[in-house]
């Protein structure tokens, strides 16, 4: 099933539809008795009270709604129901939001990944990770986010040689190792693939292929991106846990966060001024668009990601 769909009047019964996105379809009449919609993803999607009476005895655990859809539940009397959505699709997001509008600036708690405490055998622990609002779309309903510190220590590319974004090591594991260590399957239901253009660096008169277009989940900031949603050098620095720096990241102790951190360097996703370096910021807290080897091995990541409201 496809985002946007028509499904007027259609018998679901039984359907296994995990994980199935449906985001804006017309499901108005349609029923899901018995229906598997585990983990589904149905918020915008038009509903009714047939709809809302079709899934009183589906299956919904971390299935994904919106507001006004428990409120059309809540308005036709369908108090069991309702209570479902709320605690079965709507618990990680009370979780991270405890009720209150998300704004720019606001830091939140999403995922957990390894950052500061071992350990009595020296193994790193896995903590909750904290992030930070870059920007509010109110009307698709989500947050661009990005981790408050550098969380880990990967080069842009295991291979010295010309690579954009869309075939780099970076990428790769960011939709794949971390994504898989740093989140719960829940969790996971609530992050949005998004479409990232992945423009040139036009440097010194010379433009350097950004490459094509790539859908992920998790990402490396832009040049741009870099540029618009920090307010200044001060504001982007960033200090490195210790589990990265345990495994190579570099940190200044002359240039302080304002935690009075040491500030690390973290890669952005843009080309740099050959297509075999990439742009990052530096522990000063300046963009870097001239950037470094893409196998650099003191580089930090500083993941971002776009999360459902």
């Amino acid at each position: 099933l496809i985002a946007g769909a028509d499904l007027k009047m259609a018998q679901m019964d039984r359907a296994n539809l995990t994980g199935a996105s449906l985001e804006g379809a017309d499901l108005q009449g349609a029923t899901f008795t018995n229906a598997r919609l585990d983990e589904a993803y149905l918020r915008r999607a038009k509903i009714d009270i047939h709809t809302l009476k079709g899934l009183e005895g589906a299956s919904l655990r971390a299935a994904s709604f919106d507001k006004e859809q428990v409120k059309q539940a809540a308005s036709f009397g369908m108090t069991d129901l309702e209570k479902r959505i709320r605690r079965g699709a709507m618990r990680t997001n009370a979780s991270h939001r405890e009720g209150k509008e998300i704004c720019v600036g606001d830091t939140i708690e999403f995922g957990r990944y390894p950052q500061e405490h071992k350990t009595a055998t020296g193994l790193f622990i896995p903590e909750t990770l904290r992030w930070r609002v870059l920007h509010v779309d109110r009307e698709k309903g989500r947050a661009l986010v990005i981790t408050e510190k550098l969380i880990d220590c990967v080069k842009y590319h295991d291979v010295f040689e010309d690579i954009t974004w869309e075939y780099c090591t970076l990428r790769r594991w960011m939709n794949t190792v971390f994504i898989r260590e740093a989140f719960t399957t829940e969790e996971l239901s609530q992050i949005s693939w998004v479409w990232n253009e992945n423009e040139d660096n036009h440097w010194n008169g010379r433009s350097v292929d950004g490459g094509n277009a790539t859908q992920d989940r998790v990402f490396a900031l832009s040049i741009k991106e870099a540029q618009d949603y920090f307010k200044n050098r001060m504001d982007r620095r960033a200090a490195v846990t210790s589990y990265a720096e345990e495994r190579d990241s570099y940190k200044s102790d002359k240039y302080k966060t304002m935690g009075g951190s040491a500030s690390g360097w973290w890669w952005l996703r843009s080309p740099g001024s050959y297509s075999n370096d990439a742009a990052y910021v530096r522990t000063y807290g300046d963009v870097h668009d001239y950037g470094h080897y893409v196998v650099h091995s003191g580089a930090s990541v500083r993941p971002a990601l776009w999360l459902n409201l």
